[in-house]
């Protein structure tokens, strides 16, 4: 199997795009990353969904996580008002963000080989440089160990779900 084959477009977004914007499109598509561009188009970054997570919960809470067990339901729920007016700039810029590299693999490249150089650089989303179009595409780590498991170890992937 070729990367090619698994090749998605997502949504990238940019440094200006809010933290709550960012966060909408991680739910929506169940992703556990979200690409950023710089300024040129270009797939600069990854950052994770859990640090976009930390950036929604507000400060106060971060810094004294004791303090989210003494709310009632309803504090609670008046706690999120608090959310920080944060953009993926900001989070770029944040020495508590983990950011992702972004591997860059051909469209040719096999499905061993892409296995094997993001289990060892540790990526969980890879750009595939070179396909047709002026869409931009990626494979992502779920699709990838989707395919290992469904043509590398040939097990039906979807029946043996729990």
């Amino acid at each position: 199997m070729r990367v090619s084959e698994l090749a998605i477009a997502i949504p990238v977004v940019d440094r200006d795009t809010s933290a709550v914007a960012a966060a909408q499109i991680i739910a929506r598509d169940s992703r556990a990353t979200i690409v950023v561009a710089g300024p040129d188009g270009q797939s600069l970054a990854a950052i994770s969904a859990v640090d976009v997570l930390r950036a929604l919960v507000p400060r106060y809470i971060m810094d004294d996580l004791s303090l989210a067990a003494v709310y009632d339901e309803r504090g609670a729920d008046e706690a999120w008002h608090d959310v920080p007016d944060r953009t993926i700039g900001d989070l770029l810029n944040d020495d508590e963000s983990r950011i992702l590299d972004i591997l860059e693999v051909g469209p040719d490249d096999t499905l061993l080989s892409v296995a094997a150089r993001m289990a060892d650089t540790r990526a969980v989303i890879a750009l595939v440089k070179g396909m047709p179009g002026d869409t931009v595409k990626f494979v992502t780590l779920p699709a990838l160990l989707d395919a290992v498991i469904h043509v590398g170890l040939g097990k039906d992937s979807k029946a043996s779900t729990p």
